[in-house]
Order: structure tokens, then sequence, then C-alpha cells
């Protein structure tokens, strides 16, 4: 499986596998639930939803608005919080000093591939460091990539750069339920990267676990993740209709926003997939 995550370069996952998976691919994600029912009961916890770049599929930040206005009647609205987060010390800054107590639940919006997240996803800046370093550094190594890689949150990061910081996140994060990375591919494990600047990670720790499956090691808490690309789904007259067959029914591109009640990320095959520690 091919995947052109920036444009210029191609991350390549020779196996496409579940093998890191828990549970079986038709297992319920219950996580989902608060899209369809209104909870009446209270939580005395808080959510913290952190969302990188959409670039094609628009401002993550709907997504996460959207999941908040269905949680706001099992959780308080002021212990709901939504941060942008475009680079992986943004990320941890945001959990480590999100301000909340007893964090419930840990929602990412982010396009990912297998080995990681691609929170900065086109962000132009990061894309110009790795053409420097490229061209600055013909005999550049595996620690110039994940040096370089400050957009992205990489398995290879949990595993080596932000080691220290692990007993810290998951002395914050001791309460919570699960992590929900909406988006692609972040449960694809056994990714082995493709073209020139990206094989310096096949270096080490390979082959690589899913993103899905490291973050759950590392904070030692459930994650759900997708086994595939994803896509836009939005809830009319009472059921999900994806992105793709929306302009077949309604034969416009995108719907107006009073036609729709609720949006969401969804994978385009199969459902959330759980992985445990």
């Amino acid at each position: 499986m091919s995947t052109n995550i920036w444009g210029e370069d191609v991350l390549d996952s020779k196996e496409y596998s579940d093998e890191d998976s828990v549970i079986s691919r038709d297992v319920i994600d219950t996580t989902d639930l608060f899209q369809q029912i209104n909870s009446s009961q209270t939580s005395t916890g808080s959510v913290l939803m952190l969302y990188g770049l959409g670039a094609e599929l628009g401002n993550f930040e709907i997504f996460a608005k959207a999941l908040k206005k269905n949680i706001q009647s099992t959780y308080d609205p002021n212990n709901i919080k939504i941060v942008k987060t475009t680079t992986r010390l943004e990320f941890f800054d945001a959990i480590l000093n999100s301000g909340l107590n007893e964090i419930k639940e840990l929602h990412v919006f982010s396009h990912a591939f297998g080995a990681g997240l691609a929170l900065g996803y086109h962000d132009q800046a990061l894309n110009r460091d790795r053409g420097q370093l490229v061209n600055n550094n013909p005999n550049y190594t595996y620690d110039d990539v994940i040096t370089t890689e400050i957009g992205c949150l990489l398995t290879d990061h949990l595993i080596v750069t932000l080691l220290s910081d692990k007993t810290a996140v998951q002395t914050m994060l001791q309460d919570l339920s699960f992590i929900k990375i909406w988006g692609c591919n972040s449960g694809v494990a056994n990714w082995v990267y493709g073209g020139d600047y990206w094989e310096k990670l096949n270096d080490q720790n390979t082959p690589k676990p899913s993103i899905a499956k490291a973050l759950a090691e590392y904070t030692n808490k459930k994650v759900w993740g997708a086994m595939s690309g994803s896509h836009i789904e939005y809830f009319i007259k009472g059921k999900w209709v994806s992105g793709y067959d929306y302009p077949k029914i309604y034969n416009r591109k995108y719907p107006k926003t009073n036609e729709y009640t609720d949006i969401r990320l969804h994978p385009d095959r199969g459902s959330y997939i759980e992985f445990l520690p």
C-alpha cells in the first residue's frame, strides 16, 4: 500500500496487517455511540480533543466541535477542551498542561499513516525543513530525520525521543478510559518507509508497530485506530451518509450546513479497532 502523505514523498507499507489488533474487526466501536445516543448521565471527568491540519478533509476543528456538542450531556462543557496541535511538542504540551482534571477521554483528529500521526499535514514550513536537510546534508541519518519531523508523532519518537516523558504522560492520563484517533490508517502495522528521505527511518525499530499500538503502550491505555483510509460522513434524516455517496444521492458535492445534524470521520473499511497496551 502506498500513500502520498506530503505530495513529494511516498510512505510505503509493504504489509497491510492487523496483527497488532487484539480483537476482530467486527467488534462494536462503543466510543461512537455518543454520536447517536443522547445520554442523560453526567460524568465528573473531562475530555481533551487535539486536532492537526486537515488539508483536503477541511478544518478538523469542525469534527472536534461536533463531538463536543454530542457529549455535553455527559460531560460539563467547561471540562471539554479543544486544542490545535500541529507538532508533536504541541501535542504533548496540550496533554501535560491541559488544566483539566480526571481526563477520561482523549480524542485525536489527525491525518495518519501506519507508523505515525501527520499532525502538520501539508505544512509548507515542514516541507522546507525536509528539503533543506536533504540539500545541505546528503549523508543525513536516521537521527536527522527523527529530529526534522517535528510535525509528526512517529512510533520512533515514542520509542526514542519521548521516552523520558512517558511517566509524566501516564500520570496525567491515569484516569483515562481510552484514546481515539479519528482519521486514516493509524492501526496499520509493519510499516515500511519508501522514498529516499523516509527510508532512513527503516534503519532502526523495524518492523514498525502501528501508531495506535505504540501509543497504547506508551500511555498504558486503550487506543482506537483505523485499518484503512477515512472519509467524512454526514448524519442526514436519521442515518450516516458518506462523503463518497452524498454527491451520487443529492447531485452536489457537499451538503449545506443546515442539511445535516452531525458530522464525523469514519474508516473506509470497517470501524475503529481497539488496541491494548
